[in-house]
C-alpha cells in the first residue's frame, strides 16, 4: 500500500527490502491471527491451539519494533546540524545551494522550515525537484534571479544555473565531475559555481567535518560515514 503509490519497486532502490521488511512485521501477526480465526470456525480447539504462538509472534514483533525504535534514537547526535553548518558556512545571503542526495535534502527541509536556520538561503534539492511542491516553493524566488524552471536543474545545475547573478553552491555530484578545476571550485564542503581558490579556513572546515563523521561522534551511525566517504570520494580528499 505504501511502496506502490511511492513508486518505489524496482531493484536498484535501497529502500524497497526495508519497505518490505517493516510492512511484514505489521502484517504478518495480523494475517495470522486473521487465518486461525477461519480455521476455527469450525473448530474451536484450533483456535486454541495457536492462541498462545499468536501472542508470542505479537509480543516478539512488538519487543523488536521497541528495540529498534530505541536503537535509532539520535537525540546525542548533531552531526547532521554540523554538516549543515559546514555546507552553508561563508555562503552570503541570496545564495543558491544546490543539495544532491536524501540525506541533506531532508536536513535542510528541517533545518529551514521547522528551525528557520539559514533561511536566507534558497536551498534548491535536486531528489524533490520532481515534486510539484518543490515547484511552486523555489519558483518564483527562481524567477527573481531570471531563472526558468527546467528540468535541467536536475540533470546539471552547474550548466543550468552557470552565469545566475546570486551565489551558486553545489553539492558535486559524479555528474559535475568533468565541470571541476574550470566552471566549479571548491567551497567546504560544497562547490562554488565560478569561485575562486579556496580559503585554508574552509579547507580546515572540511577536514573537521569529515573527520567528525567517522569520528567517536559518529559510532554506530552508518549514514554519518557514507556521507563522509562520498564528499571524499567526490574531492579527492583521503583521510
Amino acid at each position: 500500500l505504501t511502496i506502490l503509490s511511492q513508486n518505489k519497486v524496482f531493484g536498484t532502490n535501497p529502500d524497497l527490502l526495508g519497505y518490505l521488511f517493516v510492512g511484514t512485521l505489521a502484517v504478518a501477526p495480523l494475517g495470522a491471527l486473521g487465518l486461525a480465526t477461519l480455521l476455527a470456525k469450525g473448530d474451536q480447539s484450533v483456535l486454541a491451539r495457536l492462541k498462545r504462538p499468536l501472542l508470542v509472534v505479537v509480543a516478539l514483533a512488538v519487543a523488536f519494533q521497541l528495540f529498534d525504535g530505541r536503537a535509532a534514537v539520535r537525540a546525542d547526535n548533531d552531526l547532521a546540524r554540523r554538516f549543515a553548518t559546514a555546507q552553508s558556512i561563508a555562503l552570503p545571503p541570496g545564495s543558491i545551494l544546490v543539495t544532491s542526495g536524501n540525506n541533506t535534502a531532508f536536513v535542510w527541509t528541517y533545518l529551514q522550515g521547522v528551525e528557520k536556520r539559514r533561511a536566507d538561503l534558497i536551498a534548491l534539492h535536486r531528489v524533490l525537484l520532481g515534486h510539484e511542491h518543490e515547484r511552486l516553493r523555489l519558483e518564483e524566488d527562481l524567477a527573481d534571479l531570471g531563472v526558468a524552471w527546467a528540468p535541467g536543474l536536475r540533470a546539471s545545475p552547474a550548466t543550468a544555473l552557470k552565469g545566475v547573478a546570486a551565489p551558486v553552491f553545489v553539492e558535486v555530484r559524479d555528474a559535475e565531475r568533468s565541470f571541476m578545476g574550470s566552471t566549479l571550485s571548491e567551497h567546504g564542503t560544497v562547490w562554488q559555481l565560478g569561485g575562486g581558490q579556496e580559503s585554508e579556513a574552509l579547507a580546515a572546515v572540511r577536514a573537521q567535518t569529515l573527520a567528525s563523521l567517522e569520528g567517536p561522534l559518529a559510532f554506530g551511525d552508518e549514514e554519518a560515514g557514507l556521507v563522509a566517504a562520498f564528499h571524499r570520494a567526490l574531492t579527492g580528499h583521503p583521510r
